[in-house]
């Protein structure tokens, strides 16, 4: 029973956990009893010992196994679609005397010799699941074997799915805000190093981020871990945190918390706030001074620590198809029909030039999965689109569950649109959608320029169809036109000896049947957990607070060179002003810092008041090529050197389990009621 908040709760509310389990999935639809398949609760390892299965909870809800379990007592009965377990592996032996015996440490004893498993599985109907256990190097880990076997609950009842199959061809996909993107991509790429060499025989980098409440308060503490150091001094808050709830700042000096912390003792700023923090309990007032400008300042609020959805990523993966012919393939066309002015120039990162080089043709072959398209404004249509689109658009993650909507207007769409299978995009001509980094009016944001307007099209291509894309102009309210793209197929053979393009990003639902909970980093670990609070949060903001949301990435060049800046007067010409620099950017690894003056590129003055010239300049590096920065630095001038580096980012696929976070909350929610 330690899914999802074990390490977090006192004593007074270690039975929270209890509540939350045993809450009702929300949203949850009741399948039709011959849609089922069985999983097995008992296997033999490679020592051959029994070993039993003990179902702890499934999609974040305790439940009563024997509502669930066939008459034989080995298997419960398991809807198509997606689920979330927690299991603990057994010995037999060791099962059946823990339920037998009644020494108490002996129980114990008997627990601590099991191995629990976060697991998210893809069943089909019709099918017998049996978990293995294989013992590897590093610990324990299961695999999945599937065997075709008729389902036949009778009247038992039949574990619920995340969500059915993917029953639409297009899928929605929210964009993020830039910063918030870039983060995501870099982030990926590190967890792929991570679990490369964790996952043996993989396709992919997966893994499962289970439910939980997240750990920290969102505090770091200068020289926090120096013992010597008898004060707490507020470093940096974290966005989305606990602490940034209660308007801490950096800068701040802790002087007090609720009377509780004997700040005096000789222990390290990080302990002695870490101290604070283990006895506080869930709805707890929390009165927190602090010394700010020379005053000090009451702050006060609740302590709700904040929910982590459960969420599982994918990296580079491969397509995997449970019963693909490969004789038959599927093909799209390059071109829109409706709004005619979109035509399709990449395939999961890849521009079709480097594909089929000046002889690309108007319709693509395709084999089965989950595709990721780019297209380009074109002229060759006769009716033109609205031509003031902004930079890249993003056809609206998939919301399994739940209503589905675009990057523009979210509410609205929820609103007057639910349950639509239609992917919506948005037109960002007003300045407070574009400028989402809210930098002030004459600030720019120094990136290589973007060509004609783009769209990304996320599309799960079918064997033996082919496929249309239709856009058309649904409404334009308050200076922000709705467009809507929907996707059609018809039957079709096509024959594979031509140019197939294998996905690189496969469909979550026909692809690694199992994956289980890796161990990452602790760092990793808690970057990841900050990146999935922030996800969510927009997405809440966003008004999307159930459902699923599938986040598509193709691969992709990093060529952004992570600067804000602004021109300034300089002697006879400019000098332009750093303002913000990025981090593990082009510009944070060239040595520039916020409030640098760059009087020069490659010995090339600036004369202008705009930053066209080092924006030309930057534009005309290549590839490792070397080139030098001169710099006004504390009325010193500095000549950097550097390298112009693109930086490859993987092609990724996160799912984000928003309902989770509802569910968890509701739980929440009833124990501040109850105190």
């Amino acid at each position: 029973m330690s899914l999802v908040f074990k390490a977090l709760f006192t004593n007074k509310y270690s039975g929270v956990l209890l509540v939350l389990l045993l809450s009702k999935p929300l949203f949850a639809a009741t399948p039709q009893t011959h849609e089922c398949a069985t999983l097995a609760l008992t296997a033999n390892n490679q020592q051959s010992q029994a070993i039993t299965y003990q179902l702890l909870s499934h999609n974040n809800s305790a439940i009563d196994n024997n509502a669930y379990l066939d008459n034989s007592y080995q298997a419960v009965f398991i809807a198509p679609g997606q689920h979330s377990l927690k299991v603990r592996a057994w010995r037999t032996a060791d099962y059946l005397s823990y339920h037998n015996g009644i020494d108490v440490n002996k129980q114990q004893a008997l627990i601590k010799k099991t191995v629990d498993h976060q697991l998210l599985i893809t069943v089909v109907a019709d099918a017998n699941y049996q978990l293995l256990p294989i013992n590897e190097e590093d610990g324990s880990v299961l695999v999945l074997e599937k065997n075709l076997q008729n389902c036949h609950p009778d009247t038992r009842s039949v574990l619920v799915a995340k969500h059915q199959p993917l029953t639409s061809q297009m899928i929605n996909s929210v964009s993020l805000p830039g910063d918030l993107e870039i983060r995501l991509y870099n982030l990926m790429g590190k967890l792929a190093l991570e679990n490369s060499t964790s996952i043996k025989g993989s396709v992919a980098t997966s893994n499962i981020v289970p439910l939980r409440l997240m750990g920290s308060f969102g505090l770091t503490f200068d020289q926090g871990n120096d013992t010597n150091n008898d004060t707490l001094k507020v470093l940096t808050v974290h966005p989305f945190s606990v602490a940034h709830t209660l308007k801490l700042a950096s800068g701040d000096v802790i002087v007090n918390l609720n009377n509780k912390s004997d700040l005096t003792v000789k222990a390290s700023p990080n302990q002695k706030f870490q101290h604070y923090v283990n006895r506080l309990v869930i709805g707890e007032d929390i009165e927190i001074t602090v010394r700010r400008d020379n005053k000090e300042r009451l702050l006060k609020g609740n302590y709700q620590p904040k929910i982590l959805p459960e969420s599982h990523y994918k990296i580079n993966g491969t397509a995997i198809v449970d019963s693909f012919d490969d004789k038959q393939c599927a093909s799209l066309s390059r071109y829109f029909t409706g709004i005619k002015g979109y035509k399709i120039i990449s395939h999961n990162g890849q521009s079709l030039s480097e594909l089929y080089g000046n002889s690309a043709p108007t319709r693509l072959s395709l084999s089965p999965g989950v595709h990721r398209f780019q297209a380009v404004f074109s002229p060759r249509p006769t009716r033109a689109i609205n031509s003031q689109m902004g930079s890249t658009l993003d056809i609206a993650p998939r919301i399994s569950g739940g209503s589905r909507a675009g990057e523009a207007g979210i509410k609205t769409l929820i609103r007057t649109r639910a349950g639509s299978i239609n992917g919506w995009f948005g037109n960002p001509t007003d300045r407070n959608s574009a400028r989402t980094n809210g930098t002030i009016v004459d600030d720019y944001i120094i990136e290589p320029m973007v060509g004609r307007p783009l769209l990304n099209v996320t599309l799960n291509v079918e064997q033996a169809k082919q496929y249309k894309l239709t856009l058309a102009q649904e409404s334009t309210e308050s200076r922000q036109s709705i467009y809507e793209i929907t996707s059609t197929a018809t039957l079709s053979e096509i024959d594979c000896a031509e140019t197939v393009l294998s996905a690189i990003l496969s469909p979550p639902l026909t692809t690694q049947s199992l994956i289980n909970s890796q161990t990452l980093t602790p760092s990793l670990q808690y970057e990841l957990d900050q990146l999935l609070l922030e996800v969510a949060s927009y997405y809440q903001v966003s008004g999307i607070n159930t459902g699923i949301v599938d986040i598509y990435r193709e691969k992709k060049l990093d060529n952004k060179y992570g600067l804000i800046g602004k021109m300034t007067d300089y002697r006879a010409g400019y000098a332009l002003l750093v303002k913000q620099v990025s981090s593990n950017s082009m510009a944070s690894r060239a040595g520039l810092l916020a409030g640098d003056k760059i009087l020069a590129l490659n010995n090339t003055i600036f004369i202008d008041n705009k930053p066209s010239e080092f924006l030309a300049g930057i534009a005309k590096l290549k590839a490792d090529e070397v080139y030098t920065l001169l710099i006004l630095r504390e009325n010193e001038q500095r000549e950097f050197v550097a390298v112009y580096q693109e930086k490859d980012l993987p092609a990724f696929f996160l799912s984000v389990d928003m309902t989770s976070v509802a569910q968890a909350q509701q739980a929440l929610d009833r124990i501040n009621s109850s105190n």
